[in-house]
């Protein structure tokens, strides 16, 4: 462990930074982000069989250099944890305890997880555990510059001994395959994302956006699920009770899962959160698949 000084000067609004990431073969998407994001404590994940074998040597030294290049990045504290990291249960438990213990320090610290490097298991893991975790930010990094670049290394490292040669990548065969638990993260409700995707293109075509005009909205296209008012009338017409609904089955939930807030410059006015233009950017687009 490298230890170096752990900045948490709340009198000043500043917050401690803290990251996870995974080392196995990779240095740069571990060391290059720590520097970005001027993390101050690091927790490394990374696999020891403790039987001293030529493969532990390589990991090990993978992850020496990871720790020598961040002591070089000014204080940061280092914490290490060797586990499985090719087993996907092992690496959601750590990844959930690491993410359990920095929020229970008292500190506060904002908490980044590096998806980019590590094993396909811990990828997955921490993407889950980050999405479990509301506040706590996942990350990918990407490559500028590959260690095997021109189509001659490409074709000795990827390709076969045969005649012609074949590309096979780095594996030429698997073991068992590892089916990765459930966990129950709910997809977001169909009706509040397609909503939300129409108030946003009301709100850039710049046309009302009062109850009365977004419940004829949600009526017209299948999206109100109360039977107030039937058949659907040729024109908005104004009904505090539908209002009411409106406001309770949309922009209620809308607001408690950020997805909207209150436009300062217009009254009585919505405009989506980044988190909500990211939410009607993925989910539930109607767009077909092959």
């Amino acid at each position: 462990m490298v230890a170096g000084t752990v900045i948490d000067d709340t009198s000043t609004g500043y917050r401690e930074r803290v990251m996870i990431a995974c080392v196995t073969f990779e240095t740069a998407m571990v060391v290059e982000p720590i520097h970005s994001y001027r993390v101050n404590k690091a927790h490394l994940i990374h696999w020891d069989s403790g039987r001293g074998t030529e493969k532990d040597r390589i990991y090990r030294e993978f992850y020496d250099e990871v720790v020598r290049r961040i002591g070089g990045s000014g204080d940061v504290e280092v914490c290490e944890h060797v586990e499985k990291v090719y087993e996907f249960s092992d690496m959601l438990r750590t990844v959930l305890e690491i993410i359990d213990a920095e929020r229970g320090s008292g500190r506060g610290p904002e908490i980044f997880v590096n998806i980019s490097a590590g094993s396909s298991e811990y990828t997955a893991a921490a993407v889950i555990a980050s999405m479990m975790n509301p506040g706590v930010t996942p990350f990918s990094v990407r490559t500028k510059s590959f260690t095997v670049d021109t189509p001659a290394e490409i074709r000795k490292a990827y390709y076969d001994d045969g005649d012609p040669p074949k590309p096979i990548g780095l594996t030429r065969e698997i073991k068992d395959v590892d089916e990765i638990p459930k966990y129950s993260i709910e997809m977001p409700k169909r009706h509040l994302v397609v909503g939300l995707r129409l108030l946003s293109e009301r709100l850039e075509a710049n046309r009302p956006t009062s109850s009365r005009y977004m419940v004829h909205e949600f009526k017209r296209t299948g999206v109100w699920f109360r039977d107030t008012h039937l058949p659907i009338p040729d024109k908005p017409v104004r009904d505090q009770k539908e209002a009411v609904y409106y406001h309770r089955d949309f922009v209620t939930r809308w607001k408690e899962a950020g997805w909207v807030e209150d436009d300062e410059l217009i009254g009585k006015r919505l405009r989506l959160t980044a988190e909500g233009r990211r939410v009607i950017a993925t989910f539930h687009t109607g767009r077909r698949t092959c």
